[in-house]
């Protein structure tokens, strides 16, 4: 069940990201044809852009982490002894949990500390950290089961089973 309920949280999340990122893409085209044409921009399609990116760049930190796309320490493992390499792939997951709950608090602070509003949509700034507590609740997540399974990512877990047809 968890290996379901795990690949589904990384098919949302590459889904949502390219969602996020064909929208960032359109506003930009939108931003320099409107400042090419009339010298101009929108005030509302900034915000929302700012927002937007910030989205992104937590949920696509999380999908990467899924995905073992993060930097990894190979050249200091390999010189390790078998045994020890298992216990080091647990390491960098077990700090991205962590990371990923010190992430959400701050960004639970963030949120509760925020009561104005956004000029150009009217908006919650608060807008702006609540993607803090998401990710971060993704990345805990995702990160303690990559530090329980011995650094195992989705990646490498679909290299070990490749998918049978029928």
């Amino acid at each position: 069940m968890q290996r379901g309920v795990s690949s589904g949280v990384v098919r949302g999340l590459e889904t949502v990201c390219a969602l996020l990122l064909a929208i960032l893409t359109a506003i930009a085209a939108v931003e320099l044809f409107a400042w090419g044409l009339w010298q101009r921009s929108f005030a509302a399609l900034e915000e929302i852009q700012g927002i937007l990116v910030v989205w992104f760049g937590l949920l696509a930190a999380a999908y990467c982490l899924a995905e073992g796309l993060h930097l990894a320490v190979d050249l200091v493992a390999q010189r390790l002894p078998a045994r020890w390499q298992g216990a080091l792939g647990r390491v960098p997951g077990g700090a991205c949990a962590v990371f990923g709950l010190l992430l959400a608090g701050l960004g639970v602070e963030l949120v509760l500390a925020v009561d104005n509003t956004l000029p150009g949509t009217g908006w919650s700034a608060s807008l702006q950290y609540q993607p803090a507590i998401a990710a971060g609740l993704l990345i805990t997540y995702l990160g303690a089961g990559q530090a329980l399974s011995g650094g195992a990512t989705n990646r490498s877990a679909n290299r070990a089973h490749p998918p049978t047809a029928g």
